[in-house]
């Protein structure tokens, strides 16, 4: 980032270090009237503590409906990194945008990054499209009362989230149910992947794109077939990472509040005939704050064989998370084609209380007495069916691994 001018101060005591953006990256297209929260990661630099009287504080440019000044977390020490957030408005005009910031101490001393404390961080976005209604879905989204970020359209999160009375179709057709309760499906990442927000190491990607492009390409597919030759007729991901070194490609979709019986479930493989695809699967979370935590990673070569993932977020229950569905190249991109089949997140009902049977009573005159009945679960519970846990994948890569060091040396 490049440097503008601050106030004298001490570099060697107040200076930062850009890490890197958590969201919204530069050029990031945006609708009119869309809120949003911009992450940074910084560093600290100097040898001075950041306490909570040091801000963050817009210097110039466009202040997209921005605070003056947001505080800083409690504490940062000399050496450690912080993620560093604002919450914007999209200008309401279609156009370039770009504002910026600098962090400023208790004496209300600007200072930036880079060796001279001069640097700004920015936010940069491009606004298109159409603007957003005002309302937004009650429960979907927080308020902005809570402070939390707002902004997706009504109409967006409805196609997002779907109905919770829908049926979760399965997406194989000999699939069997994962327990006798029916989950109903919440969100339905692939029919809905253009609400994401997708980027890949040289910025910002249409959806839906060529699969072509050497930056990387979201295709939505109606039917695909499987590395096995198994066919499919769900919706389907097609995620190609950047033929960059180190390539990649994720898609931040919008923010959810996540619920008690929620799990993320998909078929994840390579397409047919994509002999030489290698990548790593992998489905990450921001949290309120824009924290960034992984939930799941799978490594997958050609192998004749996809990955059934059911994936519990009971643990996440109760927060507002917007969910990273991401894939990275492993070793070189050329021949990748990844797949998330049926991307989705359904919800269990509630298992059904069981009635128990009345107490036997006994006859007064015998002393013997009748031992308790033991309650008979007629519903398990989600967890007790037979299904795949996160920590399956390691073996599987491990399997993976061996079969592509096979079929690369011909062993039989």
């Amino acid at each position: 980032m490049t440097s503008g001018p601050t106030s004298t101060l001490d570099a060697a005591c107040n200076r930062a270090e850009f890490l890197g953006d958590v969201t919204i990256v530069d050029n990031a297209t945006l609708r009119p009237g869309e809120a949003f929260r911009k992450t940074w990661r910084i560093q600290n630099a100097g040898n001075c503590p950041w306490t909570a009287a040091y801000k963050l504080v817009f210097v110039r440019g466009d202040h997209m409906s921005g605070p003056d000044s947001v505080p800083l977390p409690a504490l940062v020490v000399p050496g450690q990194s912080a993620d560093v957030s604002v919450d914007l408005v999209a200008p309401a005009e279609p156009g370039q945008y770009q504002g910026y910031w600098q962090l400023q101490t208790p004496e209300r001393t600007t200072f930036g990054i880079g060796p001279a404390a001069a640097g700004n961080l920015w936010v940069q976005i491009r606004v298109a499209g159409q603007a957003v209604p005002t309302a937004t879905t009650s429960g979907v989204l927080p308020s902005s009362a809570s402070g939390q970020p707002t902004g997706w359209a009504e109409a967006t999160l409805t196609a997002f989230v779907g109905t919770e009375t829908a049926q979760a179709a399965s997406p194989t057709p000999n699939s069997t149910p994962r327990g006798l309760a029916t989950p109903a499906q919440v969100a339905d990442f692939a029919s809905n992947a253009c609400v994401a927000q997708w980027q890949a190491n040289d910025g910002t990607l249409d959806c839906p794109g060529s699969d072509s492009d050497p930056r990387g390409s979201i295709s939505v597919l109606s039917q695909a077939s499987l590395e096995d030759g198994t066919t499919v007729t769900q919706p389907t991901l097609l995620t190609m990472p950047s033929t960059s070194k180190e390539g990649y490609i994720l898609g931040l979709y919008p923010q959810y509040q996540v619920q008690a019986g929620d799990r993320f479930q998909a078929l994840v493989g390579c397409e047919l005939d994509a002999e030489q695809c290698s990548v790593l699967f992998r489905i990450s979370y921001l949290d309120s704050t824009g924290a960034a935590h992984d939930l799941w990673t799978l490594g997958e070569f050609y192998d004749g064989h996809y990955y059934d993932l059911d994936l519990d977020l009971n643990e996440l229950a109760g927060k507002q998370i917007r969910l990273v569905l991401s894939v990275n190249d492993l070793g070189s991109s050329a021949g990748d084609r990844p797949l998330w089949v049926a991307p989705r997140i359904v919800r269990l009902p509630e298992p059904a209380s069981t009635a128990l049977p009345a107490p036997t009573s006994t006859p007064a005159a015998t002393s013997t007495s009748v031992p308790a009945a033991t309650p008979t679960i007629v519903v398990p519970s989600p967890t007790a069916a037979p299904v795949e846990t996160p920590a399956a994948p390691i073996p599987r890569f491990i399997d993976s691994v061996l079969n592509f060091l096979r079929r690369l040396f011909r062993v039989p």
